[in-house]
């Protein structure tokens, strides 16, 4: 079964161009800077914003949480990656990402990202 996503782009602090709609040749919000592929990651406190959705409604995170084996692989219990397509109006801030030792020693966090919920 291939699940095509649909797009996925929560609400944030800047200005999008609106190229991110047309890049997909899909309905979706022409303002929003980001687009989350196949995302399992919420934005920080803002659950489900950011989880992407499949077309029977169910949360993708959930999905994998269901059967990991079939989605992952084996061994594997997350995605442990999060794709995003940017497409910014203005200039940004600069932000970082902990790498995974930083973020299991200091932040309780395997990858330096917020768990959904």
């Amino acid at each position: 079964m291939i699940e095509i996503l649909s797009a996925n782009q929560p609400a944030t602090f800047y200005r999008g161009a609106g190229r991110i709609a047309e890049f997909r040749n899909l309905p979706a919000l022409a303002d929003r800077p980001e687009d989350w592929v196949g995302s399992t990651t919420s934005r920080f406190g803002l659950a489900p914003s950011g989880l992407s959705t499949l077309s029977d409604g169910r949360l993708l995170v959930e999905a994998i949480a269901d059967d990991p084996l079939w989605w992952l692989g084996p061994g594997r219990t997350d995605t442990g990656i999060l794709v995003k397509l940017l497409d910014a109006g203005q200039r940004l801030p600069l932000h970082a990402h902990p790498d995974r030792r930083f973020a299991t020693a200091h932040l309780a966090s395997r990858t330096g990202k917020p768990k959904p919920g």
